[in-house]
């Protein structure tokens, strides 16, 4: 940039506005915490994040706000020129959440929320396949005018009426595919109505909430495309008997297919974005390769036009930057996040916007851009750093840059760790990446340790901010978050490492990952414990009777116990082969399945689950703490009413690190020179 920054920290600080709004709606919506507590690192972070989705308006005058409000978030508009906050939408936590928001025009939000509803046996029916009676989550979406005024529930729902058929509403309700940029009235959605299981294509009114159909459903696509005037273009899916990757061409009225022969020899490519007025198609895939790379492909044909972004160590998944149909920037996961910036100028603007920020963050993501990109908001952090929020104005505007919010504002900044990357070798010789992070102000050395490896299994650990970790740096742990064989993001070949080991090789990578540190002597080899979840919490699990040499404790959130059971219910969903094919090893399932061990655990267990979890269903934590009561085992079991797969509320990420802070002080103790307060 030719002109200085350095001036730039010199105009509105919105922060502090935003702060008393927050307070203002907070009346009626408060946490209970004690004061004894709270300024405990299990407090500190364990509260939400101020803002978990901010989205500008096209012209840039004004955002929609996710803020914390209590246990949750509710919705506030920000004017940006009159320095004025409204409340849109208070939050109601017992029966809904908002997931995001944003500006359908000028003038209307539309907001996603998930609500709990009771899915009836026989509801969605789809084949032989059905569900039972369960308590679960479905999405809605509702719209509201910015002066708060005109809330409408966008896609009416079907009521059952008495003695009659149960009705079918789709419980996912909010895929918008495009938002008609020149039509302010108007979003085009995907429900499946017509058929419950592939969705069709809908004009949907924003004022009126009247809904016409565009395209039908078709066989085997489960997701629709349009380009940025809301042409349909493409479909994508899987043929359900062969479970292979399939994918459409939309002109009109004609559909036809698309040859994705030259795309993908191993996993489904990736469709990020349109180019040039919806011609090409932006889209990471193998290529006939290990790793995926970003390539340009005719959207008509499915030839591959040129390749974009190739790395020779990690996948390109993106996800791209398009502006008025032309690339200007990539972003990527490699030793630590990043981007690959087209537009030069304002990959020149980024860096020095990194350079001119406190505490020198390492990394800028881009949240939000109006429709000109004038101006952004964007998320700073990395480099011990908590996430901070700002408005940066730019193109129109003169540049500058305004703070919004600061995550966690009672952390100490002095105390903030930083993941650091580290790669050790696996047993039979395989190279394990992993993040290490090491409490501040404590020697390295002779540390109690927690082993986290991350869920999915088919997902990866990289250098972002976590909340858990950041907690346990603080409590002076040191944390190793290892990216096992079978994590996402190295090619193809070191995720297929993973199949069909799950307690096997993906779980010895873990402890030689332990073992590992205690060679380094930062791990004191009697203070260790593994603490994951969703898969990370099997993972856990399974250390808690495979392992226990190694570890003294484990902690479990939200656990796959029964692997058996799990490949039943996998059973009950189309496209189930492929997922039960990775796990699946029937003469040997129940040496690393936990509910088939409860003899042999042997260490202390924390276990947590959320009864409203669609990931992992309760039922599985459930059926393990009946089996560990009855074999009498040292466990801790805590089951959280509207508890999903992700800690959503407040008083559950607070529960959940309370119950972690004196299970682990009991059973590793934290380092001598623990931090007790930030």
């Amino acid at each position: 940039m030719s002109n200085s920054l350095s001036s730039i920290f010199k105009v509105t600080n919105f922060s502090k506005l935003l702060r008393i709004a927050g307070v203002l709606v907070l009346c009626g919506h408060a946490t209970a915490v004690s004061a004894a507590d709270s300024d405990s690192p299990a407090d500190i972070f364990s509260k939400l994040p101020p803002a978990a989705d901010i989205k500008l308006s096209p012209d840039g005058t004004k955002a929609v706000i996710l803020r914390a409000m209590g246990d949750t978030y509710g919705v506030i508009l920000m004017d940006f020129e009159k320095s004025k906050v409204q409340l849109l939408m208070a939050p109601d936590p017992d029966n809904f959440s908002f997931r995001w928001c944003r500006f359908a025009n000028e003038s209307r939000v539309v907001c996603s929320i998930r609500s709990y509803i009771e899915l009836q046996a026989g509801q969605i029916g789809i084949g032989r396949r059905f569900y039972n009676d369960a308590r679960t989550v479905a999405t809605r979406l509702l719209a509201v005018d910015i002066d708060g005024k005109n809330v409408m529930q966008l896609i009416k729902p079907k009521v059952t009426q008495q003695g009659g058929d149960l009705v079918w509403n789709p419980r996912i309700q909010d895929n918008v595919i495009s938002w008609l940029d020149n039509d302010p009235d108007h979003i085009l959605v995907q429900l499946a109505i017509e058929d419950r299981l592939f969705p069709s294509v809908y004009k949907l009114n924003i004022r009126t909430n009247r809904q016409q159909k565009v395209k039908s459903y078709k066989a085997g696509i489960f997701q629709w495309f349009a380009d940025e005037n809301g042409e349909l273009r493409n479909g994508a899916g899987f043929s359900l008997n062969s479970e292979t990757f399939k994918a459409v061409s939309v002109r009109g009225r004609k559909i036809s297919t698309l040859d994705t022969s030259q795309l993908s020899s191993d996993g489904a490519p990736n469709i990020h974005d349109y180019l040039k007025n919806g011609k090409t198609l932006l889209v990471s895939a193998s290529v006939g390769g290990d790793r995926q790379k970003l390539v340009e492909v005719d959207a008509t044909t499915g030839d591959i036009l040129d390749t974009v972004l190739e790395h020779d160590r990690y996948d390109i998944t993106g996800p791209a930057l398009v502006k008025n149909g032309e690339l200007i920037g990539v972003r990527t996961t490699f030793d630590k996040r990043g981007y690959h910036w087209i537009d030069k100028d304002l990959g020149s603007e980024y860096r020095a916007l990194l350079k001119q920020l406190p505490g020198n963050p390492s990394f800028l993501e881009l949240i939000s851009a109006d429709k000109n990109w004038d101006r952004l908001v964007l998320k700073a952090s990395g480099n011990k750093t908590v996430p901070r929020y700002y408005l940066y104005s730019r193109g129109k505007y003169k540049k500058s840059i305004s703070a919004l919010f600061s995550d966690y504002a009672k952390a100490d900044q002095n105390k903030i760790a930083e993941p650091t990357l580290v790669q050790y070798k696996s047993r039979d010789g395989m190279d394990i990446p992993a993040y290490l992070t090491l409490p501040v102000g404590i020697e390295s050395k002779n540390l109690p340790t927690l082993i986290m490896p991350h869920g999915g299994p088919y997902s990866r650990d990289t250098d972002r901010f976590d909340y858990w970790v950041q907690y346990a740096a603080a409590r002076g742990y040191a944390v190793l978050q290892p990216n096992f064989r079978g994590s996402t993001g190295y090619g193809n070949e070191f995720r297929n490492a993973g199949h069909n080991q799950w307690g096997r090789a993906m779980q010895s990578d873990l402890d030689d990952g332990l073992d590992w540190l205690i060679a380094q002597g930062i791990t004191d080899p009697q203070r260790s414990c593994m603490m994951g979840g969703s898969y990370g919490g099997y993972a856990a699990l399974v250390a808690a009777f495979k392992s226990v040499d190694r570890y003294k404790c484990a902690v479990a959130f939200a656990p796959v116990t029964d692997i058996n059971e799990l490949i039943r219910e996998q059973r009950n969903f189309v496209l189930s082969k492929g997922s039960i094919d990775k796990l699946k090893d029937r003469d040997n399932q129940a040496e690393v399945s936990p509910i088939e061990q409860v003899e042999n655990f042997s260490i202390p267990l924390l276990i947590v689950h959320g009864d409203v979890d669609r990931t992992v269903k309760i039922e599985q934590s459930r059926t393990l703490t009946e089996a560990l009561k009855a074999a009498g085992a040292d466990y801790q079991y805590i089951e959280q009413k509207n508890g999903d797969h992700y800690l959503s509320l407040e008083s559950h990420r607070r529960e959940f690190l309370v119950a972690v802070d004196g299970f682990l002080e009991r059973h590793i103790g934290a380092a001598k020179q623990s931090v007790n307060s930030l």
